[in-house]
């Protein structure tokens, strides 16, 4: 096969030595640089190491069904599947010129050299060592990730998150604002397994008390669940009791039952790429909003049941997440279930041809949503929480956690999954 990355990359090396060289073969390098004389280096001009596309090669890539004799829908996806869509993020966002492609924060300008020869002082420079070069021709040959080569994180300078807060009654209101504040392209970008959940939580202050979620939105599958049921179909509640099979059998105590109510309402969120389409309703957008309504804490399980600490108010058709309780959120800390918890979740979600979500790139053939924040956009959600009694105040918080590794691949093949606080919000309303 052709060199490069999905036949995207071409790859020009001489096959003879040069005529300049008098040692063993040796490529001829390319640059940014028009002046680089040293015959040694055989240096060439390619300008697209300075632009973006240069990352295109490998971080835009459309497929064909990758397993036989499935296929995509041509309606849909006519060009194929857009695994991997980070350069048409960028080309389309407010950053998409040539004083800022992808090098300008991925290989951050280097202050600390004349140029990139490491043994070039200012008293040597010439052909040999190199000639002076400014900051933004002197770059870092890294390449930063969200997490890794430089602090602070890139990662931790993406959003910017707010709080706004108002009451209605014996209720609060919360709106949470994330904002793409930081990045060139959505966040999250790159591989598809990557994703962004939002914890929000609410503390009401003379009583002292967690607030009750009565209503908004909740983590959808993508924050991770043991196992996932539908009130009516799979699962029985009868008080304090799930009669629960596949529950049952993952279930351990301390771990945190979560119910949610499908709402019929679709979140008519801004879209990346295909699901940017101004003309998609929000129903073929495809996240459907669901409320929470309860949850409890295991006690026990066995014998296909599930032994709870408090009896479960539900109706047929809810869904019910078996998952970790929230706690504190540390940067680093193993990920855990939270699908169902009051938040959000932000991600491309992969569907295989029997509808299966959250799948690996190399099963896909379709999409079911986008709904990550392109660059220079924001996503905002609400939430509602019960007063309690005696409260004089309500402090709602949110966490922002990167997740790089879902919790079901990770479970499956061994991983590490981590989980990092890259943002938080605090707000407080006083009655």
């Amino acid at each position: 096969l052709p060199p490069g990355v999905g036949q995207r990359l071409i790859l020009h090396r001489p096959n003879e030595p040069s005529p300049a060289q008098t040692e063993e073969y040796r490529p001829i390098y390319f640059g940014p640089l028009l002046d680089v004389p040293n015959a040694f280096m055989n240096g060439s001009y390619q300008p697209k190491f300075n632009e973006a596309v240069l990352c295109a090669g490998c971080h835009e890539q459309k497929q064909a069904a990758l397993i036989s004799g499935q296929s995509l829908d041509p309606v849909r996806w006519p060009d194929g599947l857009p695994v991997h869509s980070t350069y048409s993020e960028w080309l389309a966002g407010p950053y998409s010129d040539s004083g800022t492609p992808c090098q300008f924060c991925h290989m951050p300008p280097r202050f600390d050299s004349v140029n990139n020869i490491d043994v070039a002082t200012p008293d040597n420079l010439s052909m040999t060592f190199g000639f002076r070069r400014p900051p933004e021709d002197n770059r870092q040959h890294i390449f930063r990730s969200p997490l890794f080569h430089g602090e602070p994180r890139l990662i931790d300078g993406a959003l910017f998150v707010s709080i706004a807060l108002s009451q209605q009654g014996s209720e609060v209101d919360a709106q949470v604002s994330l904002a793409n504040v930081g990045c060139g392209h959505a966040v999250p970008t790159g591989e598809p397994m990557r994703a962004l959940v939002m914890l929000v939580e609410a503390e009401g202050g003379g009583c002292g008390q967690p607030l009750k979620a009565t209503a908004g939105m909740t983590v959808h599958d993508v924050g991770g669940a043991h196992a996932r049921g539908v009130v009516g179909q799979d699962i029985d509640v009868v008080g304090a009791s799930l009669n629960w099979v596949a529950g049952a059998e993952q279930a351990i105590a301390g771990q945190i039952v979560r119910v949610v109510r499908p709402s019929g309402i679709y979140d008519d969120y801004t879209g990346v790429g295909y699901f940017a389409d101004p003309n998609l309703t929000p129903a073929q957008k495809a996240l459907e909003i669901a409320d929470p309504v309860s949850e409890a804490t295991v006690l026990g399980a066995g014998g296909g049941q599930i032994q709870l600490s408090d009896s479960l108010a539900v109706l047929a058709g809810d869904v019910i997440f078996l998952g970790d309780a929230t706690g504190t959120q540390t940067d680093g800390q193993n990920s855990r279930s939270f699908a169902g918890a009051p938040g959000y979740s932000f991600s491309k979600v992969l569907l295989d041809s029997s509808g299966v979500r959250g799948v690996p790139h190399y099963r896909a053939t379709d999409i079911a949503s986008d709904n990550r924040i392109p660059p220079g956009d924001k996503a905002l959600t609400t939430h509602r929480f019960a007063v309690q009694n005696g409260c004089t105040s309500a402090t709602v918080r949110a966490v922002v956690l990167y997740r790089p590794i879902p919790t079901s691949m990770a479970a499956v093949r061994g991983w590490d999954a981590k989980d990092y606080v890259i943002a938080e919000a605090e707000a407080t309303l006083v009655f």
